[in-house]
């Protein structure tokens, strides 16, 4: 029965791991500017420019992301 606990452990520590990394990284290197409006990149779908797409302003989701990533970062901390 132990084991059982050690596994969830160990994926619940990867996975935290992993979105910590995702907010380090994202301080360093985000793709676009967050704010910045694309009027011809609307509701465009996943390609190499823009990995998770565009929203309904242009906006790069994934940059989007790694930024808000950060507020709740410091909401979880505080």
């Amino acid at each position: 029965m132990k084991k059982k606990h050690d596994k969830n452990l160990i994926i619940g520590s990867v996975l935290a791991g992993a979105v910590l990394l995702l907010i380090v990284v994202g301080y360093f290197w985000t793709p676009c500017d967050p704010e910045a409006m694309n009027a011809s990149a609307k509701m465009q779908p996943p390609s190499w420019a823009h990995l998770l797409g565009t929203d309904e302003a242009g906006r790069d989701v994934l940059t989007r992301m790694l930024y808000g990533s950060r507020v709740s970062l410091l909401v979880g901390i505080v």
